[in-house]
Formats: C-alpha cells, structure tokens, sequence
C-alpha cells in the first residue's frame, strides 16, 4: 500500500520522536501518511527535543532514545529544500499574516507539497 504524502510541521512530528499525548495519534497517521517536510525540520525537531531536556520533561535516555527516533524518522521523510520559490513564498506570507521567518518557510513549503 503506497502512502499519500502530506506536509508535517515540526509540532507533528515530535510526538513521533518524544512519548507524549499525542504520539498514539502520530503514530497512527504516520501509517497513513508519508511525511513531507522544509528543510529545517530536523534542527526544530533537535531543538525541541534539546529544551524538554533541559526543562527535565525527559531524562537523558530519552533524550537518546528520541534523537535516534529522529535520525531513523529523517531517513524516510521528504524534504522541500530551499530555492527562490520557497523564499518568495516565505517572504509575500510574511507580508499577508503575523507569523516569524521559520513559521512563514513553513508555510510556503506546505504551498509546494
């Protein structure tokens, strides 16, 4: 069975890595879905999973254990790399809506799915 592919934001993807409320439901659409995401996925990923270490909401074996869920996870993603047209679309978004430089790369790169 061949999965539909589909734009993942990075506040999808880190229950897929880190065990949390809503990694059953992560999980179950990661079986439907194969995840297409921007090129900086994996360092907000990183981030996140870095700062729910700090914040001591995972110990340090599941800070490995969600960095290698990371690593195998980004094998199998699509990646929307960065060009001119993903950098136009970030730039006219950040024109139409209120959002931060990564959240409007984001954006565009749901546009290029």
């Amino acid at each position: 069975m061949t999965k539909t592919a589909a734009f993942w934001d990075t506040g999808a993807l880190v229950p897929l890595c880190v065990r949390e409320a809503a990694s059953r439901h992560a999980h179950m659409q990661l079986k439907r879905f194969q995840p297409v995401v921007w090129w900086g996925s994996l360092v907000e990923i990183h981030s996140a999973i870095c700062r729910l270490h700090r914040e001591k909401e995972i110990t340090d074996s599941g800070k490995a254990g969600a960095l290698a869920r990371l690593q195998l996870l980004s094998r199998s993603w699509g990646e929307i790399l960065p060009g001119d047209e993903i950098r136009e679309l970030a730039t006219e978004a950040l024109d139409r809506y209120f959002l931060r430089a990564a959240d409007s790369f984001q954006m565009a790169a749901v546009d290029l799915v």
